[in-house]
Formats: structure tokens, C-alpha cells, sequence
């Protein structure tokens, strides 16, 4: 495995998005813990005109994960913190928390709804700056959970930012300054910090960039004031010295970087695939430990082959940027020797006993995947419907993706730096599973269709609806003959009949409404894809001022980050 493996033109033709004059990405390739590439396309600054370089220093998002487990990690071989020991004890004032551990949080099974989804439908907007009292506080005012923990997976921001805080709690000092005396000072990582002030300056800092409406340039980074979940802030460079210490720890044991790259475990002893702050699965049969990020219009994306001591590291400052199929490619590349023997020793026929099809899927043949899918259990749903000889998905609300065939039962969201894939078993529903830089984000089963029934009178849902765990009110009311989730500065938006007492709305919202024992209407629950059941009650009375009132009311407003 040599640099001149690559070509002479391959990175050109894969970054070829990123050109001299707008933003880009810096690349990293490493093996057996050294540089063996790093390079920089297009630029960190569009105004001043300031290359990428690898020594620019990126927002990496989500990668920040790994980084703040592994002080968690670190904290428990030190003996300040147990992993197994219920976090009621640090955190009284968040009751949903008392029963939920360290472990059960880095293995993202805690339960606990997303703080990015919960800031959202509390009215922040985009450009509010998120702190990290703000995301505990709303985690202090949770009453309920999205399931029982340690029953699934489900990737969550709100527990990372929980993490953070028992840092502080335990040592004394925030996570900026623990990860910078206790990993980044011993490895040699001068430029990496984590950015827990929004005003902080940092030489040599990258700004993001994304379109607007009317295809001009506009700076997109993301307003936050906290760490944990994200707030990492690093370069191709630095992350060498990262890569030679998950190779070779130099301030822990091999154990602590074995207990990261180890899948946690469900309550049933089935596995989440995910382990502290990484990804675990497979590529192409090969081990793979990775993970994504996202934040505004920053994309990052860390894909480690560790029998292969092989890591390729990308970090962009615009959306449309595909990191995670970059990295792949590279891979598939510098490792094409390695993927053909595993594909030797591959068993062909397990697998594709879980596939629909045998064949990349075409035409007609899409019909196969078409339907309802829903939690088990759940009221929500997403559709995948056939048009034009393509599939979508088709989530509340909008927008529509279009699935782009990968294999046999197997898809890529055109746009999105994310996968999805189609199982069946015996005597089972198919089950519909989303992927995003390798972390499995949704597991979903076919839901029969139900009978339409007679739906209810529209006025039945009219009235204000108030949620304590966000300290905001929601009103439900008619334009016409139809009905309208109003979020105050948020806008109003048609609620979309799926079932009785169930709708869809925009922005993703899926709205479901309780029946008291006469029949009313008595409460409006709301779910996003990682925050479920948010209870709304509904006013007992309402009087014309409240309903004027109702005009301006719904917190600070608009968009949530993205992840």
C-alpha cells in the first residue's frame, strides 16, 4: 500500500468540487499511525482568500465524540468516575437522568430525547447561540424518555453534553481544559481545542459556507457555546498524533482504546454497533471503526481500518460535501488487495438471505420496498413510494429523498452522506434501516395498511396546547376548512390527516392528539425523528386575549442544528 496506489489524478477528480475560489475540504490519509497524505483543497476563508491547508483548523461536529468519551473513558481507568454507576447522584436536578449511566450514554441506548431536536421545538433559531445551561436545563425539565433505556439504540446529542458536564463535576474543570491538560498537551495536538465560548478566536480557523435560495455564497457556521457532543475544533495535521494513540496509547491503556472500538450491548445482549464516540461495523468485510459529522454547513468524516492500521480523516466547510464516500473511495483504493481476500473469505449466501433481491434493483422492481414503515409499535411514519421508475423516502412533512441503488436490497441518498438498506426474515415484517457515517440512525418495520375510519371534525383539535418540559405553547387552528400547527415566529403549517388524531406536519413533526374518557381532545403529542411524544395539554378554556397573544408567543424561534 503506496501513495502512488491512489493515481496521479484520482484526488483531483475526487475533489473537484472543491475549487480555488469557494470553500473545501483538508484531507488526511494515515497508515500505521503517520501522515502518509495531507492536503488541502479550495479555501477556509472566501473573503480573504485563505487556502485550506492542512494545519487549518476545522469544526469537526460529532467527531467530538470520540474525544469526549475517551476523557469519560479515562476518568473511570483513573477511578474518579464509574461507568456502571447511575448519574442521579452528580445530576439531582435532572430527574430523567437518575437511573441512566455513563455507559448507556456513550453507547447511545440512554433513552433521552436530542437536545437539538428539543431546542427546536422549543423556537430557537439557528443563529441563537445554544449554551451548554440551556441544553441541561431543558434536559431538567423532561418528564418521559423516547423508550426504556438499555432497550435500543438511538443516536442522541443530549447525553454527550451530560458527559461533559460530569467531567466538570468530577475533576473541577471543563472539558475544554481537562481534554487539553490531560490529551491534547501529551500527544502533541497544539492546534485541537475544544470551543466551549462563541466568541473565542482561534488562528487559522475555517469558516462554512452554503447557498442560499438564490445561489449566493453564504457563511454558515454554527452558533454554539458548548462541548461535548461537538464543539471539537482540529486539523488533518493534529489528528495524526489521534490516530497513533488509538494505534498505540501512550496516556492510557490498550484496554481503554479497546473498550472504545467495543460495541455496547442492549438489555437482550443485542448489540448497537456503536461503541464510545465510534461506529463499529464493517466495510466491503473488513473491520471498520468510524464516524461522521454535521453541524450548519460543516461535514466531517473519520474512517479507520484498524487490522489494516490504515485512517483516512476529511474535514469540509460546505454541505454539499460527500466526506464519507471520499473516504471509501480512498480506501477502496489503498486497500483493494486487502477487500479481495476478504471477499474470499466472505459467506455470500448469509448474506444475501437477508436481502430482498438478488440483483441491483430497477424499474418495476422497486415496488418491492414501496410502503409504511414506523417504529414498532410507534404512530409515526415515513413513506417509500415509486415514481418515475425511482424510489423516495418520504418522511411528514417533506422534503423527499430520492434512493439511489447500491446493491441488491441496498441504498444512497442522493444529496445526503447517508445509506439506507432493506431486510427481510422468515415470517417477519421488512425492516427499513438508515445509516449515517456508518452509525445506524433509524430501524423501522413495514406497517400493514390501516382502515381510513371516519375521521374526526376539524374543530375538534382547535385550541392552544401548552408543554411544560418546554416552557412554550403551540396553537392549533383553522385557515379555511383546513388545519394549522401555529409556532409563533415559527410559522403556521398545514396539518397534513395520516390517520384519526394523527398528522404530519412540516419540519418533520408528526403530530398525534389524546381523547380524554368523554372523547375531547385533551392533549397534542409531538415527535421529531429523535425527540418522541412531547406532551402538549391542552387549555381548558381560551379567551380572546390568549388567542391574540398566541401571535408572538413560541420562545426564541426557528431552525434546530442539523446534528
Amino acid at each position: 500500500m503506496a501513495l502512488a496506489d491512489i493515481g496521479p489524478d484520482f484526488l483531483t477528480s475526487l475533489f473537484a468540487w472543491a475549487t480555488n475560489d469557494g470553500p473545501g475540504a483538508a484531507l488526511g490519509i494515515y497508515r500505521d499511525g503517520q501522515p502518509l497524505l495531507l492536503r488541502g483543497f479550495g479555501l477556509a476563508n472566501v473573503e480573504h482568500g485563505m487556502p485550506i491547508t492542512p494545519g487549518t483548523v476545522f469544526h469537526v461536529a460529532s467527531l467530538s465524540k470520540q474525544v469526549t468519551a475517551f476523557c469519560v473513558a479515562l476518568l473511570a481507568e483513573r477511578g474518579m468516575l464509574d461507568l456502571d454507576q447511575p448519574l442521579g447522584a452528580l445530576f439531582p436536578e435532572i430527574p430523567i437522568a437518575r437511573e441512566i449511566t455513563p455507559r448507556q450514554i456513550l453507547h447511545h441506548c440512554s433513552g433521552l430525547r436530542d437536545q437539538w431536536g428539543l431546542l427546536d421545538l422549543a423556537g430557537w433559531r439557528h443563529e441563537d447561540v445554544k449554551r451548554d445551561a440551556d441544553i441541561l436545563g431543558l434536559c431538567g425539565r423532561q418528564r418521559a424518555l423516547n423508550f426504556a433505556t438499555g432497550t435500543r439504540f438511538q443516536y442522541i446529542n443530549s447525553g454527550y453534553t451530560i458527559l461533559a458536564a460530569a467531567i466538570e463535576r468530577v475533576t473541577g474543570m471543563a472539558l475544554r481544559a481537562f481534554a487539553h491538560e490531560a490529551l491534547f498537551v501529551p500527544l502533541g495536538m497544539h492546534r485541537t481545542c475544544f470551543r466551549d465560548a462563541f466568541d473565542l478566536p482561534l488562528q487559522g480557523r475555517a469558516d462554512a459556507y452554503a447557498r442560499a435560495a438564490d445561489g449566493t455564497l453564504r457563511i454558515n457556521n454554527p452558533a454554539y457555546a458548548t462541548a461535548g457532543p461537538t464543539g471539537l475544533f482540529t486539523t488533518v495535521a493534529d489528528f495524526a498524533a489521534w490516530e497513533q494513540h488509538l494505534l498505540q496509547p501512550q496516556i492510557c491503556s490498550q484496554a481503554l482504546i479497546a473498550a472504545m472500538h467495543r460495541p455496547g450491548l442492549l438489555n437482550d445482549g443485542q448489540s448497537t454497533g456503536y461503541g464510545f464516540g465510534l461506529a463499529i461495523g464493517r466495510y466491503r468485510g473488513l473491520e471498520v471503526a468510524e464516524h461522521a459529522g454535521g453541524d450548519a454547513a460543516f461535514r466531517a468524516h473519520y474512517l479507520r481500518f484498524p487490522v489494516q492500521r490504515l485512517a483516512v480523516a476529511i474535514f469540509c466547510n460546505t454541505a454539499t460535501a460527500p466526506p464519507g464516500q471520499i473516504a471509501r473511495k480512498i480506501a477502496d483504493h489503498l486497500l483493494a488487495d486487502a477487500f479481495g481476500a476478504a471477499a474470499d473469505r466472505a459467506a455470500a449466501p448469509a448474506q444475501a438471505s437477508r436481502a430482498v433481491g438478488a440483483e441491483m434493483p430497477a424499474g418495476d422492481a422497486l415496488l418491492a420496498f414501496c410502503g409504511s414503515y414506523g417504529e414498532p409499535g410507534g404512530q409515526d411514519r415515513v413513506e417509500v413510494r415509486y415514481r418515475d421508475g425511482r424510489l423516495f423516502l418520504c418522511p411528514p412533512g417533506g422534503p423527499d429523498y430520492e434512493l439511489a441503488p447500491t446493491g441488491p436490497a441496498s441504498f444512497a441518498f442522493l444529496g445526503l452522506d447517508a445509506t439506507c438498506e432493506f431486510l427481510v426474515e422468515p415470517g417477519a415484517p421488512m425492516q427499513f434501516r438508515t445509516f449515517y457515517g456508518g452509525t445506524q440512525t433509524a430501524s423501522l418495520e413495514a406497517v400493514p395498511p390501516e382502515a381510513a375510519g371516519t375521521p374526526a371534525p376539524v374543530t375538534d383539535y382547535v385550541g392552544i396546547y401548552d408543554s411544560a418540559e418546554l416552557d412554550v405553547a403551540y396553537r392549533v387552528a383553522l385557515q379555511g376548512e383546513a388545519l394549522v400547527l401555529d409556532r409563533g415566529r415559527r410559522g403556521a403549517h398545514p396539518l397534513m390527516p395520516l390517520r384519526q388524531d394523527d398528522f404530519a406536519c412540516a419540519g418533520g413533526l408528526s403530530i398525534r392528539f389524546e381523547r380524554d374518557a368523554a372523547g375531547a381532545v385533551a392533549a397534542m403529542l409531538v415527535s421529531t425523528e429523535r425527540v418522541w411524544d412531547l406532551r402538549f395539554e391542552r387549555r381548558a378554556t381560551l379567551c380572546a386575549d390568549q388567542d391574540k397573544a398566541m401571535a408572538g408567543h413560541a420562545g426564541p424561534s426557528t431552525g434546530a442544528p442539523s446534528r
